[in-house]
């Protein structure tokens, strides 16, 4: 834990400009999961709570670098996806979304050539 760095953010807009929101002067929470992730942050952070604070921030930039990953890689897939996890409004359905996300992210990052499907999840070089 040496190089743990306990940033002091004074304002959301700091929290979305580091977790990669781009413009955050017409900011409003996202639907579903994904905004009760910030409305839990701004809890924290409220609250003193910086390591959960730290927490709750970190999954979002992971979450920002997927999507990034993923529009490198095809601006359609990462539309969907966007689409996808800010309306997820439970938990199984966020995780699920996230878990396909990730694997997509993983996916381009290698320079695999794939598919999104509905069943499989994904088709690799046409093979099922």
């Amino acid at each position: 834990m040496d190089n743990f760095e306990v940033r002091r953010l004074d304002t959301l807009e700091d929290w979305y400009k580091l977790a990669g929101t781009p413009d955050t002067s017409n900011f409003l929470f996202p639907e579903g999961v994904v905004g009760d992730y910030y409305k839990v942050m701004d809890l924290f952070h409220h609250k003193g709570e910086i390591v959960n604070r730290e927490i709750y921030l970190s999954l979002l930039m992971l979450l920002n670098r997927d999507l990034l990953n993923v529009k490198k890689y095809d601006i359609k897939l990462f539309k969907y996806f966007r689409k996808r996890l800010t309306k997820a409004n439970n938990k199984t359905k966020y995780n699920g979304m996230r878990f396909e996300l990730g694997t997509a992210s993983i996916l381009a990052q290698k320079s695999i050539q794939f598919k999104k499907h509905e069943t499989p999840d994904f088709l690799i070089n046409g093979v099922k």
